[in-house]
């Protein structure tokens, strides 16, 4: 099953993030950006390829 073509687009109610080892500043960025306006998904462990509007599954090292 290719989950890559399920995946939904990104819109202001839904980010994508690669975030594989740590929380990077973006993501707090996009966490305050969700807070101040109707709230939103943020997905880790997807990486949007350069240059395309393509993702990558990278995942997450510690999901803990």
């Amino acid at each position: 099953m290719d989950y890559l073509k399920q995946l939904p687009i990104e819109n202001e109610h839904r980010e994508y993030k690669k975030n594989k080892s740590k929380l990077t500043k973006d993501l707090w960025e996009t966490i305050s950006a969700f807070e101040n306006t109707d709230g939103g998904v943020i997905v880790l462990g997807i990486t949007e390829k350069e240059g395309e509007k393509s993702f990558e599954i990278t995942g997450v090292q510690n999901p803990q």
